[in-house]
């Protein structure tokens, strides 16, 4: 519905934030900052807007991801309120074991244990063609 000439937004619709691979998550992630005066790192995004609801990509590399994993959870756990997340792999895991690796990688860190409870789907882990190989679902917690 139009306000002032804008499309005023729908009220009740929560906005979902991307975590991209090279977002800093802390200030002192960030060489340089832009200063455009907006949030530049997550810890900036959550306190100015109050995400709760996150899209957290990961690289296909199982060390890399649990450790980043790790950083934005201890950003995101600082809040009681519930939070919700998907990891997005964008195909880069190479095999289905790379992604069970990563997720018993989570269930094994105490540090990711509410990040874990929070992911409501792990999107294209995996490259396309073999994408329908193995049903991930039977491993560990089901998530589609």
């Amino acid at each position: 519905m139009p306000v002032s000439g804008r499309t005023a937004p729908r009220g009740g619709d929560p906005a979902r934030h991307t975590v991209g691979l090279v977002d800093a998550i802390v200030a002192a992630d960030q060489s340089e900052r832009v200063g455009d005066g907006l949030p530049e790192t997550l810890e900036e995004v959550v306190a100015a807007y109050g995400h709760r609801y996150f899209k957290l990509k990961v690289a296909g590399k199982v060390d890399a991801d649990l450790d980043r994993l790790q950083a934005i959870a201890s950003v995101l756990d600082r809040s009681r309120a519930p939070y919700f997340a998907s990891l997005d792999g964008n195909e880069q895991y190479e095999s289905p074991e790379g992604v069970l690796e990563l997720v018993r990688g989570i269930r094994q860190r105490p540090a990711l244990r509410r990040l874990w409870d929070s992911i409501l789907f792990i999107e294209q882990p995996i490259a396309r063609k073999l994408a329908l190989d193995v049903d991930l679902r039977t491993h560990d917690r089901a998530v589609p």
